[in-house]
C-alpha cells in the first residue's frame, strides 16, 4: 500500500470495513522504536499495523501476474488495434485539414464577390464569420486528433512488462507509480479485515488478463 506517512487517497486507498470513511497512515513511538499504522478518520478504533498489511497487499498483486503468453497476445492484439486506429485517425485528419482549405477559399471567394460588388459588407462579413467559426472548430478537433500519443506502443509495451511481475515493480515503484498501479487497478477503495483484502470491482482488464482475481471479489461485502 502507500507510504503511512502519506494519506490514502480515494483512488485506490483503504476504506475503513466498520464505518466506511478513509483511513490514514500514521507513526507511533513505543519500545524504543517508531511503528507505522493505518488507521480511521471517522471516530472509531479501526486500527491495523501498516507493515502487515503492506505484505500482505504484496501478496495479493503478486496473485495478479499473468503469463508471459496471455501478455504477449494482448501486446499483438493492442499493438493492431492503434496501428488500425492510426490509419483511420490519419484518413480524418486529412478530410478536416480539406474541409479548412474549403472555408479558407470561401472566405476569399466572398471577399472578390464583396470587391466586385456583387455582395455588400454585411453579406461578407456574415459568410467570413460562418466560415471562421467551422475553421476554428476544425482545427480545434484537429490538434486533438494529431495529438495522440505516436508513443503508445511504447507504453503498452511498459505495462506488459509492469503485469509480467506486478508485485516486484509495484515494490520498486516510487511514491507517485505506486498510486498509479493502485488506483490503475483497484477503481474502488480497498477494505483490510480480518488479514485479507477485498474490493468491489478490479480494473477489467487486469480481470481478464489474469483470471485470478475471483479470491479477492469473493470476500466483498455488498
Amino acid at each position: 500500500m502507500l507510504p503511512v506517512e502519506k494519506k490514502i487517497t480515494t483512488t485506490g486507498g483503504l476504506q475503513c470495513p466498520r464505518c466506511g470513511r478513509s483511513l490514514t497512515g500514521s507513526a507511533s513511538k513505543g519500545n524504543g522504536g517508531k511503528y507505522f499504522y493505518y488507521h480511521c478518520n471517522g471516530g472509531c478504533k479501526e486500527m491495523f499495523k501498516a507493515d502487515e498489511a503492506n505484505e500482505i497487499f504484496v501478496k495479493e498483486l503478486r496473485k495478479l501476474r499473468a503469463s508471459s503468453e496471455v501478455l504477449e497476445a494482448y501486446y499483438e492484439a493492442l499493438k493492431e488495434k492503434f496501428s488500425q486506429y492510426q490509419k483511420d485517425n490519419s484518413k480524418v485528419i486529412q478530410r478536416m485539414g480539406e474541409e479548412i482549405k474549403k472555408h479558407e477559399a470561401r472566405i476569399k471567394n466572398a471577399q472578390l464577390l464583396m470587391i466586385d460588388q456583387d455582395i455588400d459588407m454585411a453579406e461578407y462579413r456574415s459568410i467570413k464569420k460562418t466560415c471562421k467559426e467551422g475553421i476554428n472548430k476544425l482545427a480545434k478537433e484537429k490538434a486533438q486528433l494529431e495529438s495522440t500519443d505516436s508513443d503508445y506502443v511504447e507504453y503498452i509495451g511498459y505495462g506488459v512488462e509492469v503485469l509480467k511481475k506486478i508485485d516486484y515493480s509495484y515494490e520498486k515503484a516510487d511514491l507517485l507509480v505506486k498510486h498509479k498501479i493502485i488506483g490503475s487497478i483497484y477503481p474502488e477503495k480497498l477494505i483490510f479485515e480480518n488479514k485479507k483484502y477485498r474490493t468491489k470491482r478490479i480494473n477489467s482488464v487486469v480481470e481478464l488478463i489474469t483470471h485470478k482475481n475471483s479470491k479477492l471479489l469473493g470476500h466483498k461485502k455488498d
